[in-house]
């Protein structure tokens, strides 16, 4: 149950239930008491950093327990207003600094990710294709391949492999030629990506925006049954995450693009060559599942920024 501010700027809890549920933001008391920081001091009347944030929270707070909310009150209107939208730009810089925070505590190999998703530009943007499907495979296929970039490939095959919770020495990693085929053709369609060894074959499908086929899967499975051989074979479904699951009941294995970001953040290089590349592909990656914005991190919105940082965090 949130608590609400007295007068003192003491919190107290309400009384009940019904008090929660029935109270108007007028009722929400927030101190105003003068604050003295540095060599001026704020003058009175004026929310402190603290007592806006606290203020916010309890807002949220009673959202939640309201669930479907009627139209507000003039007088509710007019507390927001005063309260809050009066002084917008100082809501958003404290937000923003928060950001610039957590950023100062990265440690080196987190920086040098979060410099990854700074490069500008990013690949498929610019030219209108960022969310086209077959770029993506295309792309995805290329970076996996020993042969197109032979710099890269050598740690993104094995971090892709172990997404799949395949090791890379079962997979015949590295004595075993490798082949990456971006759109193979199949007997029953096109898949995606197919990689191939000489003791696995695996099928990758990508959707961006679409969903899967009419039993796209389940064809898919028949073909690389008759493939494989006696080889081992995996069937891979790489999505937007939070995207449907797949409808045919087949045994596949879900993969997501942010996943896939993640694993590949430290392979990637703001510098030049082929790190480079694979650096704005991934910074194309960062914008299409919402872990990033284009241009530069200082340009990009609060809630970018805090995705951003939320990713890179997860390196530690």
């Amino acid at each position: 149950m949130p608590a609400t501010c007295c007068a003192d700027g003491r919190s107290r809890m309400p009384r009940s239930a019904d008090e929660t549920e029935a109270a108007p933001l007028s009722r929400i008391r927030i101190p105003t008491k003068a604050v003295t920081t540095g060599n001026e001091p704020w003058k009175a009347g004026r929310m402190t950093g603290i007592a806006k944030i606290d203020y916010l929270k309890t807002l949220a707070q009673m959202a939640a327990r309201l669930g479907k909310v009627g139209s507000p009150s003039d007088a509710d209107l007019q507390l927001f207003r005063e309260r809050i939208m009066a002084r917008p730009d100082d809501l958003r810089r404290r937000l923003l600094g928060a950001n610039v925070q957590r950023r100062r505590v990265l440690d080196a190999a987190q920086r040098q990710a979060l410099d990854v998703l700074d490069t500008t530009p990013d690949l498929l943007g610019p030219v209108g294709e960022l969310r086209y499907e077959p770029s993506h495979s295309r792309l995805v296929a290329r970076f996996l391949s020993p042969t197109a970039e032979p710099l890269v490939a050598k740690s993104t095959l094995p971090a892709f492999l172990n997404l799949l919770e395949v090791a890379p020495s079962a997979f015949g990693m590295p004595t075993t030629d490798v082949t990456i085929v971006a759109e193979r053709w199949l007997p029953s369609g096109r898949v995606d990506i197919s990689v191939t060894s000489s003791t696995y074959v695996i099928f990758v499908e990508v959707k961006v925006d679409a969903i899967e086929g009419e039993d796209q899967l389940l064809r898919y499975s028949k073909d690389l049954a008759a493939i494989k051989g006696s080889r081992d074979g995996l069937l891979v479904y790489l999505t937007l995450p939070g995207a449907p699951k797949a409808n045919s009941a087949v045994a596949h294995i879900h993969m997501t693009l942010d996943k896939l970001l993640v694993s590949w953040l430290p392979f990637a290089d703001s510098g030049n060559g082929s790190p480079q590349y694979l650096a704005r592909y991934l910074k194309t990656l960062s914008i299409l599942v919402g872990c990033g914005g284009a241009g530069r991190f200082d340009d990009w919105t609060f809630t970018q920024q805090r995705a951003a940082l939320d990713l890179i965090e997860s390196l530690g």
